[in-house]
């Protein structure tokens, strides 16, 4: 006996045949109302996402109101990024959170449990930034050794051209 394959199987089934897949499409090949059951088809295309990368390497990008695309591979670190920016955000807010907890009316398990995670949040956050330091000072590293590099072919390519007109007598 054969499962049936699951919504997040029929998405990507889908995502062989086409690089965009509308709410539309998407509710209409998972029998769900594309606005009704809005919920239901963003959380298969977040599992079949997964799936996809997982097999194919490709990351699925959303388009507000539309449906959801795959990704270019160009556009994975721009993905990524921008996930990075939410979780930092997120982050930010958990510690602002727990430190504005007002610690007076908590038992002292409770207190202990609020410092304790806030301390956590605080050491992740710190690193976050930390991180982020350095790799700003990397890419502008590279770009800098980019410079460097265009530079140095721009000036060969002149000492070729004087060597030429030496060699020919000019």
């Amino acid at each position: 006996m054969t499962r049936p394959p699951s919504r997040a199987d029929i998405l990507c089934d889908l995502f062989q045949r086409t690089d965009m897949v509308t709410y539309e499409q998407a509710g209409e090949a998972l029998n769900l109302d594309p606005e009704g059951d809005r919920k239901a088809i963003t959380d298969a295309m977040r599992a079949a996402g997964k799936k996809i990368l997982a097999k194919d390497g490709r990351a699925l990008r959303a388009i507000p109101d539309v449906g959801y695309r795959l990704a270019a591979p160009n556009e994975h670190i721009t993905l990524a990024r921008e996930r990075k920016k939410r979780a930092n955000t997120q982050m930010s807010t958990g510690l602002d959170v727990l430190s504005g907890t007002d610690l007076t009316g908590l038992s002292p398990e409770a207190r202990d449990a609020v410092l304790a995670e806030r301390s956590s949040f605080s050491r992740i956050v710190d690193f976050i930034v930390a991180s982020d330091r350095r790799q700003q000072k990397t890419e502008a590293a590279v770009e800098e050794i980019k410079g460097q590099v265009t530079r140095t072919a721009e000036e060969t390519a002149e000492v070729k051209e004087r060597l030429a007109r030496l060699e020919q007598g000019g």
